[in-house]
């Protein structure tokens, strides 16, 4: 069974139309990094405070506050796109609907809880298993008066499993249909993202999914520890999918040491793994297992993905691949990164978690231009 994101069972992160970046910060965001924006142009003698004979024009305000104008542009675009990706999708269901003749709740129950199976025991045991699962259910065990206590602690932990696994599974169907009906119907999207400066954030040798010919690079700076980036993955997975060779997508390490005290030895076994040609193997299981990437944990890992634990080992107590890390690090303060996740599509630069629906309406204007 393909493994389900710890988070996403329990519910540990909603997935909404946030108004607020969700990520994982090592600092306020201030301004540098990126070249921002370039301000509205403005009288130069639109003053807005003096200091003494010092004036301070409208000019120089939106200068300075460029970047963080940026990021509410993006969030206004962001919220927009969720709603009109709403309503789109209840036309498509509605329209579907009236073809059929039928309501929408009853498509919904032929099309979407008929059709999602539901998780079986066996699959629920198997995430149980995993170490992840085991902590959570431990903890949930402290304290118990009797054994009568914990079975039923157990078995409430079960369920909310199943109803998260069922949850999910319908959800994923849900989407899936929805794009059947895309398919079916013509949709076309007016809505446009901002205009943002680009930045040119350079691929080098950092690890690669997709061909170095498509026409739209997406650059992640992550945190294997940070629960925001494991939420990202999956969205990353559906643009893949969605797109094909049109789209790569390319790591770079941010680890927030300050916060995520795993997070930089996890990265560095990434990179320990990339000389042998399983970074991808490796990133994956790292995400899944974020709740356990303690450093003994980690040649485990790495045997699980095919790899010799005790090189990993020897690899992780050298050091050899701190210096890999901080160069991504450090070119993360150059483009004006402070949290994970950040992301950079064709060089414009998205802050935080999004929906795919965000980063669609950027690659689809992106496509439309090369087009």
């Amino acid at each position: 069974m393909k493994s389900i994101p710890f988070w996403r069972l329990l519910g540990l992160v909603a997935v909404t139309l946030p108004l607020a970046v969700a990520g994982c910060d090592r600092a306020p965001v201030e301004g540098g990094g990126s070249t921002p924006t370039a301000p509205a142009k403005s009288d130069a003698a639109d003053v807005v405070a003096r200091v003494g004979d010092a004036a301070i024009t409208r000019a120089e305000l939106e200068q300075a506050a460029a970047n963080d104008l940026d990021d509410l542009e993006q969030r206004r675009y962001q919220l927009l796109s969720g709603y009109l990706n709403r309503l789109v999708q209840e036309k498509l269901w509605k329209a579907e609907a009236d073809n059929r003749g039928t309501t929408v709740d009853q498509l919904r129950k032929l099309e979407v809880e008929d059709k999602a199976q539901p998780p079986t025991s066996e699959e629920v045991d198997a995430l149980l298993n995993q170490e992840q699962y085991k902590r959570a259910l431990d903890s949930r065990l402290a304290g118990a008066a009797d054994d009568a206590e914990k079975q039923k602690r157990t078995q409430a932990f079960r369920q909310q499993i199943e109803g998260r696994l069922t949850m999910d599974r319908r959800e994923k169907r849900m989407q899936a249909f929805t794009e059947e009906l895309r398919s079916k119907r013509p949709v076309s999207i007016a809505l446009k993202p901002p205009v943002t400066k680009r930045v040119d954030v350079p691929v080098g040798d950092s690890p690669v999914r997709g061909s170095a010919s498509a026409p739209v690079t997406i650059v992640e700076y992550s945190d294997f520890q940070c629960p925001f980036c494991s939420r990202e993955q999956g969205v990353l997975e559906q643009l893949r999918q969605r797109y094909g060779e049109k789209v790569r997508i390319v790591y770079k390490h941010f680890p927030l040491t300050s916060i995520h005290p795993n997070a930089q030895k996890a990265a560095e076994a990434a990179e320990c793994a990339n000389e042998k040609g399983k970074f991808w193997e490796l990133h994956d299981l790292l995400y899944q297992n974020q709740t356990a990437l303690e450093l003994d944990k980690l040649p485990g890992y790495a045997q699980q993905v095919g790899l010799d634990p005790n090189e990993m080992k020897q690899c992780l107590d050298s050091g050899r691949m701190v210096a890999r890390v901080k160069k991504d690090a450090d070119s993360a303060a150059a483009v004006g990164v402070t949290s994970t996740p950040s992301f950079f599509v064709n060089g414009i630069k998205v802050r935080g978690a999004q929906p795919v629906e965000y980063f669609q309406g950027l690659i689809d204007a992106e496509l439309g231009a090369k087009g």
